[in-house]
């Protein structure tokens, strides 16, 4: 494979080393915006994903390249970590809090560097100290040769917090290529902990977010711009799926209802088999009762198993789904496609209910005004608090959605039922609040997220960023002059 040097388009590499950032890079809107405005996207990927990334898009495979692995750096991790413990001496921050209590009661002894850490204090000059000799020290040779090979004007990062991706920055910084990275999920700020590496722009969904990043983090509110996700632009879109398409997709009558829950990772709750049985015996009872027909559809994590809800899964109303292409060699389990990303959108915007723990699925919903739940019981009585699901719900991210009040929440078998019925009797009570939820994390109706992101990344890769952020009238304009049919034949823009 060659690097296509003689193009006129400048180039972007985009490390992309995650289903999850496959998802919102590649299966969204942001290539196309790119190709608009004269930037050629170059994707490096795992080694495990190129072929069938090459495959859906053969006329773009010269633009994939393998992603070098990056070692794990002791020293790295625990200058990172020193420096986030200064962090926290300063700043409450309830899931830090959290998960390091939760660490500690799984050890049998104290590890050395937590037994020095408070002998760094609060200082933020230890702080920035910190994170300047980590960053002198690992500057990630191995990602040289491929910044090398396709001198990139900007490289772009959806997301600063993977050790691969975070890397790509890092050397890019050390030869002075100008970088952007994306703190690529809501909860990234209270849960990640200091940034891998530095960045010219640091890219968020929201002003939450932005906030986050400044108070606790330093990083300056001028290099953080709030642009959405691209992943929820899809909601402010018409699909080429129907209501209808999908009902028939999943063998149901024209008229059924759907109540779709989707599971987390098998890692943060054990028990989602058990609230999907629960769920599905609710369905059960209500079609039976004559006030059908209503579906379950459990749509799993990427690292769920099919297997946990074998219990269920031959019942008469009830569908049981992957995420999407899997691939075992990537990180998240996870390869998408651009039909699992539209097949996504439209279960969203046309299931009557949805429910699921405390995941980013919540706000799928509020973006589609999609009545919610979450279940935060234990089935069997827990004493300990960093045993229960208790410690889930304390997180700082899924406190800041329960206090928007946009949704219901179950905390006993018989409050499923409950709620369920009175989600699917009254779909516009919390409307107001659903709304408010999705503004506050980042969604404006607008669908605007990867148009943002593009037209920064072209005034970096130019070397006309001030930090003024796009003008969204604009952007809009733009996208409607692109929206119209052509004059002439141009082509497929990669």
């Amino acid at each position: 494979m060659t690097a296509g040097k003689s193009t006129d388009k400048k180039r972007v590499l985009i490390p992309v080393a995650t289903g999850l950032a496959l998802r919102n890079v590649m299966r969204t809107g942001l290539p196309g915006a790119l190709a608009a405005r004269g930037l050629r996207p170059i994707y490096a990927v795992p080694e495990t994903v190129r072929d069938a990334l090459a495959a859906d898009a053969p006329d773009c495979a010269a633009d994939l390249d393998v992603l070098p692995h990056a070692p794990l750096r002791r020293w790295d991790v625990v200058l990172r970590d020193l420096a986030m413990d200064v962090v926290t001496r300063n700043h409450r921050i309830a899931t830090m809090e959290t998960k390091r209590r939760y660490l500690a009661s799984r050890r049998d002894r104290t590890p050395w560097k937590v037994r020095i850490s408070p002998l760094f204090g609060k200082s933020k000059l230890v702080h920035d100290s910190l994170n300047r000799v980590r960053e002198a020290l690992f500057t990630a040779p191995e990602m040289e040769e491929l910044l090398r090979k396709w001198e990139p004007a900007v490289v772009f990062s959806n997301n600063v917090f993977d050790r691969s991706e975070s890397a790509v920055l890092r050397r890019a910084g050390a030869l002075g290529v100008p970088t952007v990275g994306m703190v690529h999920s809501w909860d990234n700020p209270t849960n990640k902990g200091v940034l891998p590496a530095a960045c010219d722009v640091l890219l968020v969904w929201s002003a939450v977010m932005r906030d986050e990043m400044t108070t606790y983090f330093g990083v300056p509110a001028e290099r953080t711009i709030p642009v959405g996700s691209p992943q929820f632009d899809i909601y402010a879109q018409a699909l080429s799926t129907s209501r209808a398409d999908l009902l028939r997709e999943y063998d149901l009558h024209p008229d059924c209802r759907i109540v779709m829950y989707g599971t987390s990772a098998p890692g943060h709750s054990a028990h989602e088999p058990g609230y999907a049985a629960e769920i599905a015996a609710v369905v059960a009872r209500l079609n039976r009762e004559g006030r059908g027909p209503v579906a379950l559809v459990v749509r799993l994590h990427p690292r769920d198993h099919i297997e946990r809800y074998a219990a269920i899964a031959g019942a008469e109303f009830v569908r049981i789904e992957v995420a999407g292409r899997a691939n075992a060699g990537i990180t998240d389990r996870w390869n998408p496609t651009d039909e699992d990303h539209q097949h996504f959108a439209a279960l969203m915007r046309y299931a009557d209910v949805v429910g699921n723990q405390f995941s980013t699925i919540a706000l799928d919903a509020a973006c589609n005004d999609r009545p919610t739940f979450h279940v935060r019981y234990d089935p069997d009585p827990v004493a300990d608090f960093l045993e229960s699901v208790e410690r889930l719900f304390s997180y700082t991210h899924t406190q800041r959605l329960l206090d928007c009040g946009a949704s219901y929440v179950a905390t006993s078998p018989a409050e499923i039922a409950d709620v369920v019925v009175r989600a699917l009797s009254s779909p516009d009570e919390l409307r107001t609040q659903r709304a408010t939820l999705a503004a506050q994390e980042g969604y404006d109706g607008r669908g605007l997220s990867a148009e943002r992101i593009a037209a920064i990344l072209a005034s970096v890769a130019d070397g006309r960023w001030e930090g003024t952020p796009p003008n969204d009238d604009v952007l809009c304009e733009e996208r409607a002059v692109r929206a119209r049919p052509p004059t002439t034949d141009v082509g497929r823009a990669c």
